[in-house]
């Protein structure tokens, strides 16, 4: 009992370590400073660890299956911030123009 409760704990914790990340890519729109290969290295173990646990821990499961989706978000982000801001530029010049 007590090496599950340190599992959940650890697990919260770990998990929880993302929301930071994800509110600063919500409120800046920002998701440059994280590597592709960061993420796509961190979300491959985790995932590794989610399918290691089925076959131990219900806790090891839930908390790298929360953590994998924060990273797929953190993807999302990723993708739709730098979309965003490439299209910056094209939206401030067509906005500049005089209308026809």
């Amino acid at each position: 009992m007590l090496l599950t409760l340190v599992g959940t704990v650890a697990g919260v914790l770990t998990t929880g370590a993302w929301l930071p990340q994800l509110l600063k890519c919500w409120r800046t729109r920002s998701a440059a400073d994280l590597s592709w290969s960061y993420l796509a290295v961190l979300g491959t173990g985790v995932a590794l660890w989610a399918v290691y646990g089925l076959s131990s821990d219900l806790v090891l499961i839930l908390a790298n299956v929360i953590t994998v989706l924060a990273l797929l978000l953190l993807v999302g982000f990723k993708i739709a911030f730098a979309r965003a801001a490439a299209g910056a530029p094209a939206e401030r010049m067509a906005a500049d123009r005089p209308a026809a």
